[in-house]
């Protein structure tokens, strides 16, 4: 295996680490930020004003850390947004369209129970280096003057330096300022996935297995259009409103991750976005995959 660098990040233009981690970490080409609070760099305090000032204020501590990174909010492939209060959502997303103003990154949003300093809002970013070109591919994985698009041979044409927006009305489409994924340097980074109907966009009914089996589905969708599928996945995050459901959510799981299961969190959170009861994260491979296995 070639070598690969990890590269501390260091800023004087972000408000520095409270607590042992660094701002952010870079390897290879894929910059990862730790979770950006409201607080101001000099006084490292939360700036008063409630979620929206707060979230500004992340935004700028993001921003500044991102440039230091050799990065910027137009290479960010996904974010992940943890608020105090989704009653907050409005003023939080005011500010977020300020900063990324289109083509958005991926996203995840949910409300916790507590974050650190009692701050209204955090917000982590996952972003590229380098001079990235982004591009939109849409598809309906229809057949089309009778032949069906061929999604994966056009990404596999993108070069290290494409930023893909991925976009099909085969998955429920977003609802918020975010694209239901972003592939870049053949990594594809999938929004958070509710278990809502793509016609009607409403949840599901039946509670926690019908809506992780909708959810499964929309994510199956945009990992097709993004070239990619179940099998390619790496890492998945499941957000649950209550864990009593683990059981049934599993299930459902099972069915699609059948074996040689992605790495893999589930935590119990506050409250997700429209009152679902689960929300899915994926991070998933494009393009041709050897599939290995170490055990000892």
């Amino acid at each position: 295996m070639s070598k690969i660098t990890r590269t501390v990040v260091s800023t004087k233009n972000a408000a520095k680490p409270l607590a042992p981690y660094n701002q952010a970490i870079i390897a290879g080409r894929t910059v990862y930020l730790s979770g950006c609070l409201g607080l101001d760099k000099d006084t490292l305090t939360l700036v008063p004003g409630g979620a929206g000032p707060e979230m500004k204020k992340a935004l700028e501590n993001a921003v500044a850390i991102l440039e230091a990174a050799g990065s910027s909010v137009d290479k960010v492939v996904k974010t992940m947004i943890y608020v105090d209060d989704l009653k907050d959502f409005g003023a939080i997303n005011e500010e977020y369209k300020k900063v990324f103003n289109k083509d958005f990154p991926a996203r995840s949003c949910v409300q916790t129970a507590k974050i650190g300093l009692d701050a209204k809002v955090e917000f982590e970013v996952i972003a590229v280096t380098g001079d990235v070109k982004t591009i939109t591919i849409f598809t309906r994985l229809l057949l089309l003057n009778g032949c069906v698009s061929n999604t994966s041979t056009e990404l596999l044409k993108m070069s290290h330096s494409t930023r893909a927006i991925i976009s099909t009305n085969n998955a429920a489409k977003p609802l918020a300022p975010y694209n239901q994924a972003i592939v870049a340097d053949r990594m594809v980074y999938v929004s958070g996935c509710l278990g809502l109907d793509k016609e009607t966009l409403s949840l599901v009914p039946g509670g926690a297995g019908p809506e992780m089996r909708k959810a499964l589905e929309n994510m199956v969708a945009i990992l097709k259009a993004s070239g990619s599928s179940a099998e390619k996945v790496v890492k998945t995050m499941i957000f649950v409103s209550d864990l009593n459901d683990f059981g049934a959510i599993n299930e459902e799981y099972k069915k699609v991750f059948t074996k040689d299961y992605p790495a893999r969190s589930c935590v119990q959170i506050a409250k997700i976005g429209l009152d679902a009861k689960v929300e899915l994260e994926v991070i998933a491979l494009t393009g041709d995959v050897e599939f290995k296995t170490i055990s000892n």
